[in-house]
């Protein structure tokens, strides 16, 4: 057969694998986004729709406009903090930049914790430099971590001195709470800002090996698989050192610490904006309290794609039920704000990130050959 005539052969198969993907991926997500907006348990779209009418308003209208508003902003602030990080690996426009943001969300909703994204941006990287930008993610991921932890435990210390008796905290226990609080946040930081030299304590770890050694002595095999696997984990933290993490430097890791806070500040105006809109009569202190120790507890439980929805809605009616007590009057627009916010900072531009895929010919040349290598 004649080397053209193979040549275009592996062509159309590989266009044929993209297109199969393509098809596959939509499918799954309209599916996903079919159970979350009308098998939802909690809340569906056409609920949502009476509540958003009933609630409309003049007066209100602000409110929800202010929300879509933010949103484009909120993946705006997204996009630099992700292009800052790029900028070591490969200089990207804005546009294209937002595109592969928008193409991370839209892989996100099928992982939990939106690990999904990092597999959505790198489709969208130049072939040389995907695994790099894997890191740079991370980072950027890491950062946003960092805020919504910190901001939580601020936001739970401060919920334990108000809420102390119905808690049943003693003035030890209170103290000692916060003192962990304070503690766990101090260490995230020092984490963040000093991620070479943790990872370089994995040098030093060799007690591990005989720790490890002496628990599966009986079972040989064993010990030896989990060393093997130890020893593959610590090799690939050494090797994301070698790879990224020196080159941040601590301007640029506050710089990316900033535009997290500037995102995290943002998406929880628009939650409280919702609130409003919907008809919850909470004070300001109560809304930002919830919220913060809401976006706490979503982060730290991981969460499947097929849950996600019915999750936030459940935590969110915890932890505001602290404040309202055994009250129903605001079980509807706690759920009716959740379920809306998801819905246009999730869902809208998913399926715009979806359109972005599609659209792509040849994975990892959507931006060009244009490259900036690791210094």
């Amino acid at each position: 057969m004649h080397v053209s005539t193979l040549i275009r052969l592996r062509n159309h198969r590989k266009k044929l694998i993209v297109t199969i993907f393509k098809v596959l991926l939509a499918s799954l997500l309209f599916v996903l986004l079919y159970y979350q907006l009308f098998r939802g348990d909690k809340i569906r779209l056409p609920e949502l729709y009476i509540q958003i009418k009933a609630c409309l308003s003049w007066y209100n209208l602000p409110l929800v406009l202010g929300v879509i508003f933010l949103m484009p902003i909120n993946w705006a602030l997204e996009t630099k903090k992700w292009l800052k990080l790029m900028e070591r690996i490969e200089v990207l426009p804005f546009g294209k930049a937002f595109k592969a943001i928008l193409a991370g969300l839209t892989f996100s909703l099928f992982t939990p914790n939106r690990i999904g994204e990092y597999g959505g941006r790198i489709l969208m990287v130049s072939d040389g430099n995907r695994v790099k930008s894997v890191f740079a993610t991370l980072v950027g991921s890491f950062s946003q971590w960092i805020v919504l932890f910190c901001s939580g435990f601020l936001g739970l210390g401060i919920f334990m001195i108000f809420q102390q008796k119905e808690l049943g905290l003693s003035h030890g226990l209170l103290f000692l709470g916060i003192a962990l609080l304070v503690a766990l946040g101090i260490f995230l930081l020092i984490a963040y800002f000093n991620i070479p030299w943790i990872i370089h304590l994995t040098k030093k770890m060799r007690w591990s090996y005989a720790w490890l050694g002496k628990i599966f002595k009986a079972e040989k095999k064993s010990g030896q698989w989990l060393r093997a696997k130890f020893q593959w984990l610590r090799g690939g933290l050494l090797k994301i050192q070698q790879n990224i993490f020196l080159y941040y430097n601590r301007k640029e890791l506050s710089l990316a610490l900033l535009f997290s806070f500037l995102r995290y500040a943002t998406y929880s105006i628009q939650y409280m904006l919702l609130l409003y809109f919907f008809g919850s009569s909470l004070t300001v202190l109560e809304h930002i309290l919830g919220i913060v120790i809401i976006y706490l507890l979503q982060t730290g439980i991981p969460v499947p794609p097929s849950t996600g929805l019915l999750m936030r809605g459940n935590i969110a009616l915890g932890v505001f039920g602290f404040f309202v007590g055994t009250s129903a009057n605001l079980t509807m627009p706690i759920l009716a704000a959740t379920f809306a916010l998801w819905l246009i900072n999730v869902v809208l531009p998913a399926i715009v990130g979806l359109f972005f895929i599609v659209r792509v010919q040849h994975m990892g040349s959507f931006f060009g050959k244009k490259e900036k290598q690791l210094n």
